[in-house]
């Protein structure tokens, strides 16, 4: 599974670019809480973070509303660090990808999560071949009972 590299730039890049939410992880305050600069989030409110705005944002990923399949793999291959090739792993979370939350919090199944999708991606590609079957038309896959479309780009600021 590890030398998946491609495919596992593919996920990582399709999760980015089609999230199962705007937000990501949300806390609830327990007590208020004052930031540095001075904001107050009251106790029992809940804050979230912006996932979408920052995985679009171009500071971070140049031509952000691009699909680049293959941007992280890229991104890994670059140099030839050990450090490289895993921050820029499918699993892997930092500040600027937290699908999978960040910390002691982040989703403790994402690895295996990860290797269930390339299971399946791999099944259907030995399935279907390199080309696959003619598609019903550009970005849409359909299959018995499954229907995926790109999400639209959002505006975030």
């Amino acid at each position: 599974m590890a030398r998946l590299r491609k495919m596992d730039s593919f996920m990582k890049e399709s999760q980015r670019l089609n999230p199962f939410s705007s937000t990501g992880f949300s806390r609830k305050m327990k007590t208020d809480v004052t930031m540095n600069d001075e904001t107050v989030f009251p106790k029992h409110s809940t804050v979230t973070v912006p996932v979408g705005c920052i995985a679009t944002d171009p500071a971070i990923y140049p031509d952000p509303d691009t699909f680049d399949g293959l941007r992280f793999y890229k991104l890994r291959t670059e140099s030839k660090s050990k450090a490289n090739d895993g921050r820029y792993q499918y699993v892997t979370t930092n500040k600027e990808y937290l699908y999978w939350g960040h910390g002691v919090h982040a989703c403790p199944g994402r690895f295996f999560a990860a290797n269930e999708i390339k299971i399946i991606l791999a099944k259907e590609y030995l399935h279907r071949g390199r080309n696959g079957p003619k598609s019903p038309g550009p970005g849409v896959v359909e299959e018995e009972s499954l229907s995926m479309v790109p999400a639209s780009s959002s505006n975030c600021e």
